[in-house]
């Protein structure tokens, strides 16, 4: 499951990469619920910093505010090494 939220969120972004930003908010919706369910604070805190990247994309530039600010309150620094909680 925790590899799962983590692929979730790469394929997420990968969608964005190439324009599919109502799929791409489908995985990575899936993938915050997922981080939400395994206690993985960095994993959400990434999900949502993607997330906030599809919205920019499409032009809703204050939900992708919102939700880099919330991405904010749960990235925090890490021992070298680790990317990823």
């Amino acid at each position: 499951k925790r590899s799962r939220a983590d692929r979730l969120l790469q394929w997420g972004d990968a969608l964005r990469c190439i324009g599919e930003f109502d799929r791409a908010t489908e995985v990575l919706d899936e993938a915050v619920e997922l981080a939400k369910a395994l206690d993985r604070p960095r994993t959400l805190g990434f999900c949502y910093t993607s997330l906030s990247a599809v919205e920019h994309a499409i032009g809703n530039y204050d939900q992708a505010w919102k939700l880099a600010t919330e991405a904010s309150t749960f990235i925090t620094p890490s021992e070298p090494g680790r990317a990823l909680n």
